[in-house]
């Protein structure tokens, strides 16, 4: 059963309340309260998928099974969005090497640090 919850930068995302083995790009720490169809549920394991919120700021973000994502800004250099999140606090992994020097290594963190590394693509991609 997939229902539509409004979540994350006010992007909707279909999440289903019956869900499968987790994804790797999928937020997974704590719960939330969300209505549903006007009806609340409550402690809904949070399961927001981090690929189409990246995606939605403009990020290329290459398939992964694994904790953690590689994505890429056509916007900003991957050595730049390294440093200017560890600016801000947020840790992601930075590469100098040939065919990944684009991109950053996202690993899945908490839902607190996700939101904080959302917030903080979301001002950089503003800020272009």
């Amino acid at each position: 059963m997939k229902k539509q919850v409004s979540l994350l930068l006010g992007l909707t995302l279909a999440l289903s309340l019956s869900l499968p083995a987790l994804a790797a790009d999928t937020l997974t720490d704590g719960s939330v309260t969300v209505t549903v169809d006007g009806e609340a549920v409550t402690e809904v394991p949070v399961m927001v998928p981090l690929r189409p919120v990246a995606e939605a700021l403009g990020f290329t973000v290459l398939p992964s099974s694994a904790n953690f994502l590689f994505a890429k800004s056509d916007s900003v250099p991957g050595g730049e969005l390294y440093r200017r999140l560890k600016e801000n606090g947020i840790l992601v992994r930075w590469f100098d090497a040939d065919r990944i020097r684009d991109y950053v290594r996202i690993t899945i963190g908490s839902l607190e640090q996700m939101v904080a590394l959302v917030d903080q693509l979301d001002q950089m991609m503003q800020e272009l």
